[in-house]
């Protein structure tokens, strides 16, 4: 995290790369403003270490600034001496700042979160407030990162913020002091019928040990399932997210790094091997870099279900450098794929179920995990993955609807929750359920239950091969409860 107010889209993953290891012998330090040899410092390492190979005109540059900017890579930057410092606080939880979240929202510096118990707390700075200026600077021309930077400062210095709060359309002035902020990575809670809850704030040195306590007193308060929240988290340290791995995956793969001329290398994690507690991952556009690491090796073993919308889709790494006059380099040194080896960067993570409100997003995860006890399906329409006790699996076919009626492929359904089918003629089936039995024809509007006739709500018919059947069929022919979930287009069966 960087010594900032809390930046929710530029908190990057870091591989922490000793001097040592790159064979940079340790020196005595330069003077901050001995440019031509700290531009012939940075050039060296990004010559030799940039993620892609490095233009030529990176080695004519004469100004560190022209030096990045020759990259145009917005997650490539030079930390100062006291920025480097702050930047290790921030690692260990702590960062010096007034305590508000920030982001550029409609082009403006908008505040979307404030810490409590911080300065801009206590004199009452509110999430949708506008930022115009920061000590006495407009910030309407300037670029983010030069407006990050204004919040930067010692503890005990002075900060001059004027905001606009559109909703009373007044102008307000707040005159704070920088303070050193201890940032708790993790929220809990715990919900309907003993569903725990962990929201991830970033991933910094503190997360793991705080997320494995958390869980085994979840465990030792017989929670019987987990809502990983790592909805708008940016990431932070990737060995924090390696680390709480352990707790949540299978043992196997976790992600894939390549290097620039090196082969991709897959990185385990020793995951457990206990029985793995049900989980729902929550998800949205701003959930990026350690956290889609984590959230896309769930995916790919197959350890819980992820719901939301796509992620922001940060699929490099960086990797800080110090240099000799005591600052550092902060630059682009990998890649990283999922697993599976799925590539997702500028693209991002697709949810196995798209839901895109907030709340419902935390409805249909309770539903989830509460349903895992009894037999219970989870279908959404147009969509190829299907839930069955809070397992994804894959349809050949994708539900749709037809004249209004929700239609699922009838195989998966029946042995899901415990029936058998038989074909005893090209055209006709019988379904088993213990001692019921149900008998019916493709393209025919009857059915019978154990001899009695019935009629179907529309005909059950044949796409790509396989037979589809109106949901509304369903409780009639399994004795199975059915929801039908408008607003995220869904259906959940349970038996």
């Amino acid at each position: 995290m960087i010594g900032v107010p809390v930046l929710k889209r530029t908190i990057f993953i870091f591989i922490f790369i000793l001097i040592f290891i790159l064979g940079f012998p340790l020196q005595p330090a330069l003077a901050e403003n001995d440019n031509s040899q700290l531009v012939e410092e940075i050039q060296d390492i990004l010559w030799k270490h940039y993620v892609e190979t490095v233009p030529l005109s990176l080695l004519q540059q004469t100004t560190v600034d022209d030096v990045i900017a020759t990259l145009g890579d917005p997650y490539t930057r030079y930390l100062t001496n006291d920025e480097f410092r702050e930047f290790w606080l921030s690692i260990e939880g702590k960062f010096a700042g007034v305590g508000i979240v920030i982001d550029l929202i409609d082009d403006n510096v908008t505040v979307t979160d404030v810490i409590t118990g911080t300065p801009a707390a206590r004199v009452n700075i509110q999430k949708g407030d506008i930022i115009s200026h920061v000590d006495n600077q407009s910030v309407k021309s300037l670029d983010f990162e030069k407006v990050k930077d204004l919040f930067r400062g010692k503890p005990g210095t002075y900060i001059k913020i004027r905001t606009y709060r559109p909703w009373t359309d007044t102008y307000l002035s707040y005159l704070l002091t920088r303070e050193y902020i201890v940032l708790k990575p993790i929220e809990t809670n715990i919900l309907a019928k003993n569903i725990g809850y962990i929201k991830l704030l970033d991933f910094n040195q503190e997360a793991a040990q705080e997320f494995s306590r958390q869980l085994s007193r979840f465990k030792d308060l017989g929670v019987k399932g987990l809502i990983l929240d790592l909805r708008d988290n940016p990431g932070g340290l990737i060995g924090a997210a390696l680390d709480i791995s352990r707790d949540i995956l299978p043992p196997g793969g976790f992600v894939k790094l390549y290097y620039r001329g090196e082969k991709p290398e897959l990185i385990t994690t020793v995951g457990t091997t206990d029985d793995l507690i049900p989980l729902i991952v929550l998800v949205n556009k701003e959930t990026a870099s350690a956290a889609e690491i984590l959230a896309g090796a769930i995916q790919d073993t197959n350890a819980g279900i992820i719901i939301g919308t796509d992620t922001y889709g940060k699929a490099t790494v960086q990797s800080l450098v110090p240099l000799v006059n005591g600052g550092a380099l902060k630059f682009t040194s990998g890649k990283y794929l999922t697993p599976k080896g799925r590539q997702i960067n500028k693209i991002g993570l697709k949810p196995d179920f798209y839901i895109p409100d907030s709340h419902n997003q935390i409805i249909e995860a309770i539903w989830m995990l509460n349903n895992k006890v009894h037999n219970s399906l989870t279908y959404q329409l147009n969509n190829d993955l299907y839930v069955i006790n809070s397992k994804v699996k894959s349809l050949t076919v994708k539900p749709y609807l037809n004249k209004g009626n929700f239609m699922v492929p009838l195989r998966s359904t029946v042995e899901s929750l415990g029936g058998k089918i038989k074909f005893t003629a090209p055209d006709n089936i019988q379904l088993t359920f213990g001692e019921d039995i149900v008998k019916f024809k493709l393209n025919s509007s009857y059915f019978t239950l154990n001899g009695k006739r019935h009629i179907f709500p529309v005909t059950p018919t044949l796409k790509n091969q396989h037979t589809m059947i109106p949901v509304r069929a369903i409780s009639q022919l399994l004795g199975a409860t059915v929801e039908w979930r408008p607003t995220t287009g869904q259906v959940i069966i349970s038996r």
